[in-house]
């Protein structure tokens, strides 16, 4: 038996992108908590410094808050891989893929209706590869930089993140994440504490801390996951008032 495309969630909503609403790819967060795709993150900051608007941050697509970019003088495109992957998000879109032996199947080979057996993953794409479409993602210009993993090894659960690059301050690169501030929501090292968080009173040690615990992770995510979706749904129906609301003046101006 076999399934098609990418991972399916164990619950009865993804984790989506707030910028492309859909399913996040290869999902990166910033020091705000905010996720997003990495190409989505990506876009938005090139299309911001076109416009001239960036010196060294931009500010966050969700709630505005200015995002300090080290190594500011290099070029926007890489301005998002400063901002480390979620590996509790992808962990929780990948859990069921860990945990069966279904075989998955080729996702572009499946639009088309070929039958190939997936021998990788693509995190950027969140979609499985046979060994044909492998070697064309390597060899295409935008996507031969993407993230690929065996399939065995999600299976096995032997993949595993590189613990200490994804956990490194997105301020100050040489220093470890090791607190959570719970008055503006932001994961930062002791640098960041020491200097930027002075007038702060809820910081929490990452590694003392009982009320952080990575096997809450999951259930938190699914909650989180259930809130996106019913602010997505508000979103689209204000879109659609909005629309009729604009249909209805100009009707009234033609009158």
């Amino acid at each position: 038996m076999a399934t098609e495309g990418g991972p399916q969630s164990s619950d009865s909503g993804q984790l989506n992108c707030p910028i492309c609403m859909e399913t996040l790819k290869c999902p990166r967060s910033l020091t705000c908590l905010h996720t997003f795709c990495d190409g989505c993150l990506k876009k938005y900051i090139c299309d911001l410094g076109q416009k001239g608007y960036l010196k060294a941050k931009f500010p966050c697509p969700v709630c505005r808050r200015d995002m300090s970019v080290s190594g500011g003088e290099e070029p926007l495109s890489s301005w998002a891989e400063k901002f480390k992957v979620n590996r509790f998000i992808v962990e929780h879109m990948l859990g069921d893929i860990k945990n069966t032996e279904v075989d998955q199947m080729c996702g572009p080979c499946s639009v088309v209706e070929i039958s190939g057996h997936a021998q990788k993953y693509c995190m950027e794409c969140a979609e499985f590869l046979c060994d044909k479409c492998v070697r064309q993602h390597q060899r295409l210009k935008g996507t031969k930089s993407h993230i690929l993993i065996q399939t065995d090894e999600l299976k096995s659960a032997q993949f595993a993140f590189d613990q200490s690059d994804l956990q490194m301050c997105c301020k100050h690169p040489n220093k470890e994440v090791e607190f959570l501030c719970k008055d503006d929501n932001s994961l930062c090292c002791s640098i960041c504490v020491a200097y930027g968080h002075k007038q702060c009173t809820d910081i929490v040690d990452l590694n003392k801390a009982d009320g952080i615990k990575k096997p809450d992770v999951q259930g938190l995510l699914g909650k989180l996951s259930q809130f996106l979706i019913q602010i997505q749904d508000m979103v689209k129906q204000i879109n659609i008032d909005m629309i009729r609301s604009k249909i209805r003046l100009k009707k009234s101006r033609k009158k």
